[in-house]
């Protein structure tokens, strides 16, 4: 079944030759495993660049319950966090805490508030002032 869901990327490693799994906490599912088939191909509609930790995203996505591993159909990079990325120290943060997000949860229950409040520190990290 596809479901429009807006997720937040916890991680991603490359998969064969042109695929990616990524590990995503979800607004309606909670956490998922996905994989985006020929995302590292040039012609490729989701590009695997888009799965960073902690990018927010909108994601389209076969939801089967048969399998553990979802697949990615369309995504979409759901708010700028260029600030984040761009600042060594806001990067370096960022990597701790989508690490500590993804030891601590184990299980696929959605909660909206926990997404909203990962929402928040993603926001915070995003736009706090300079760092030097």
């Amino acid at each position: 079944m596809l479901e429009k869901t807006p997720a937040i990327c916890l991680k991603s490693f490359h998969y064969k030759e042109s695929s990616t799994i990524a590990t995503l906490f979800t607004l309606d599912n909670g956490l998922q495993t996905c994989i985006v088939k020929g995302g590292r191909k040039k012609s490729s509609g989701v590009k695997s660049s888009y799965f960073q930790p902690l990018q927010p995203l909108e994601v389209v996505l076969y939801n089967s319950k048969k399998s553990s591993i979802h697949t990615i159909k369309e995504c979409s990079i759901g708010c700028d966090i260029t600030n984040a990325t761009t600042d060594i120290v806001r990067t370096s943060l960022v990597f701790f805490i989508s690490e500590v997000i993804g030891l601590s949860l184990k299980e696929e229950n959605p909660s909206e508030e926990m997404f909203e409040f990962f929402m928040y520190v993603i926001n915070t990290i995003n736009d706090t002032g300079d760092t030097k």
